[in-house]
């Protein structure tokens, strides 16, 4: 649903009384007149719960009344962890024999983050449940890097093929291989991720080769957060007035906004 016709669902929540709203926001574009709203319903006894993977967006609703409170989800658990990727992965089923020390294994790697647990846990029930199968969602180390440089670029975009694979090669993430030229390799990394079902095809030519790349929406914020935590790639979003930056890693992505020709110009 885009934002114009959000707004048009809540002016129709707006006559009603004792409402229970619950909403998740992406992002703080037409902020005012959905806060005017969501204000007034609140004045009408309803009761509003924003839900958001973005920490400015939640505080900036803050903002919006003097009885707003945010709440950050904590980490989870390995007892709890587990029990949430295996209610996503095996579907209310229990986990095979055959597959307990793998998915501890998994369970453990995404370190309590629900999202990445629900990312993997939904991709791996699609899967056969046998360990070989599972065991192609077990990175090594050479295509860690490759698959992260998906999070350099905006959410829902897609990279065009030939310029990730000159990056990839840029940054010498490929490793050399005898008898073959660094471009094959690159390729059959990329390849690779296709084959684990971690980057998806979004357009060919029309003789079926290859043209854009991206990865899900899930992915593209567990990578966002990895870019974070490994001092990967530092992204600069322009949605606010400020140019101050303060740059961590060697690698700096700004993305798009109202700000973005100011600090171009100021750069």
């Amino acid at each position: 649903m885009d934002e114009m016709s959000l707004i048009g669902e809540l002016r129709d929540f707006y006559k009603t009384k004792g409402t229970w709203l619950c909403l998740m926001m992406f992002g703080i574009h037409r902020y005012g007149i959905m806060s005017k709203m969501l204000f007034q319903m609140k004045k009408k006894g309803s009761k509003v719960l924003l839900t958001t993977r973005q920490e400015k967006v939640a505080h900036a609703w803050k903002g919006s009344w003097a009885d707003n409170c945010v709440y950050k989800l904590k980490l989870l658990c390995h007892e709890k962890a587990w029990e949430l990727f295996s209610k996503k992965a095996f579907q209310g089923q229990v986990c095979p024999q055959r597959l307990e020390d793998i998915s501890h294994s998994i369970v453990s790697k995404c370190e309590g983050l629900p999202l990445a647990l629900v990312t993997l846990g939904a991709l791996l029930s699609t899967k056969a449940h046998e360990f070989e199968e599972w065991k192609r969602f077990r990175l090594p180390h050479c295509l860690k890097p490759c698959l992260l440089y998906f999070g350099l670029f905006p959410e829902n975009s897609f990279v065009e093929k030939n310029r990730l694979l000159n990056l990839w090669i840029a940054e010498d993430f490929i490793q050399s291989r005898r008898g073959m030229v660094v471009e094959d390799v690159a390729k059959e990394y990329l390849l690779e991720l296709i084959q684990r079902n971690l980057v998806q095809i979004s357009t060919r030519y029309d003789c079926g080769r290859i043209r854009t790349l991206g990865v899900h929406d899930l992915i593209h914020e567990v990578l966002r957060q990895k870019l974070g935590e490994l001092n990967f790639c530092q992204i600069l979003t322009m949605e606010e007035n400020n140019h101050e930056v303060y740059l961590q890693g060697r690698r700096l992505s700004i993305e798009k906004g109202r700000g973005y020709d100011a600090l171009i110009k100021e750069y």
